[in-house]
């Protein structure tokens, strides 16, 4: 059980390279002020991307590098919030470049969360979720022939949420490789009409 609190240094590390972005920010003349922050409803977020559209013309690549770090944050953590960064990717990066980048975060930010709870949180899950391990693992069993399309029906019709879907497939038997890209499939169609439809205009 211990191991679990091995995750709290990562978490202080990941924290801490977000402030240290936030430090870098490019200077910018915003008529409303406007803090550098996770959003949590609609005018929030069309703040936000109302200064990160200001960075942008100033320093595209640090708009993408705090994006990614953000993204990847908010995914490996298991932190709510992660739909109003899909809407933010499609106002801030047009949709040639939004589209796989987040499908891509979604992927690592999954497997980062699987490894966190496979190397971490093991004996923590074990204990807190038995009932849903065995009955991971027994789909995994029934469905082994058709194992990727499986997942890819749990990451399009949940009947977990896809952060519990994270941190018990370690424990279920499913190879990283096969979870990080249904993930990242997953995602790709769950998500598109976020971005092909942006409620943010840029």
């Amino acid at each position: 059980m211990e191991k679990i609190f091995f995750i709290i240094p990562i978490l202080l590390i990941a924290t801490g390279w977000l402030v240290f972005l936030t430090t870098l920010a490019p200077q910018v003349t915003m008529e409303k002020e406007t803090r550098l922050q996770f959003p949590s409803n609609l005018q929030e977020l069309q703040d936000l991307a109302r200064l990160m559209s200001a960075y942008y013309t100033k320093n595209w690549f640090y708009v993408l590098i705090l994006f990614g770090s953000a993204y990847l944050y908010k995914q490996s953590f298991m932190i709510p919030g992660s739909v109003l960064l899909n809407v933010l990717g499609g106002a801030l990066f047009d949709l040639k470049i939004a589209f796989p980048l987040v499908c891509t975060l979604t992927g690592l930010g999954a497997s980062f969360c699987f490894l966190l709870a496979r190397y971490f949180g093991k004996d923590f899950i074990q204990n807190k979720f038995p009932n849903k391990i065995m009955w991971l693992q027994q789909q995994v069993e029934q469905n082994k022939e058709r194992l990727p399309y499986y997942l890819l029906f749990l990451r399009l019709f949940p009947m977990s949420p896809n952060w519990l879907i994270n941190v018990l497939s370690p424990l279920a038997g499913i190879p990283l490789p096969l979870f990080a890209l249904t993930a990242t499939i997953g995602i790709l169609l769950r998500f598109q009409f976020q971005l092909l439809v942006p409620l943010l205009s840029k």
